[in-house]
């Protein structure tokens, strides 16, 4: 999502992944945004302050946090009043029941060969839970019609 910030952006990024870390700083340099990188996980913020940043922005990562209702708390804790949680992810499939068993039953596996990804999380639920004070979730069918990893969740939480 780097390229669509605006040049002299201020970012913050929380990425647990070291490998991922010099593609994020390259990113960073050629795109002439500010940015800082932490290796902490989504469920501990503890570098960034309270009711301090405008916008959150997660693009399929809620999938493979540890304990997504602390990283929403979090979350939810570093933005300002008014500000957003942005999120594209992808979800357990609650209407066909044939590939929710199949996401259910390739967790085990998935969970390694996909950075810790939880392919049948209920994440929409999870946020709609949160103290936001308004919340939008549109429904997306995109990806592979054999996915595990399907369907799709896009919307923003405010605060």
């Amino acid at each position: 999502n780097l390229q669509y910030f605006s040049k002299g952006s201020k970012w913050i990024g929380v990425e647990p992944n070291l490998a991922m870390h010099p593609y994020l700083q390259d990113s960073l340099t050629s795109l002439a945004l500010n940015g800082s990188l932490y290796t902490h996980h989504a469920e501990e913020l503890k570098e960034i302050p309270d009711h301090s940043q405008d916008y959150v922005i997660s693009t399929l990562v809620l999938c493979s946090v540890n304990n997504l209702q602390k990283a929403l708390s979090e979350i939810f804790r570093v933005l300002k009043w008014g500000g957003k949680l942005l999120f594209l992810e992808h979800v357990a499939d609650e209407e066909n029941l044939l590939r929710a068993a199949v996401q259910t039953g390739v967790k085990p596996v998935w969970k390694i060969i996909g950075d810790g990804c939880h392919p049948d999380r209920r994440t929409g639920s999870y946020i709609q839970r949160m103290p936001f004070s308004d919340t939008h979730i549109e429904k997306l069918s995109i990806g592979s019609r054999i996915s595990p990893v399907r369907p799709h969740i896009m919307g923003w939480a405010e605060k």
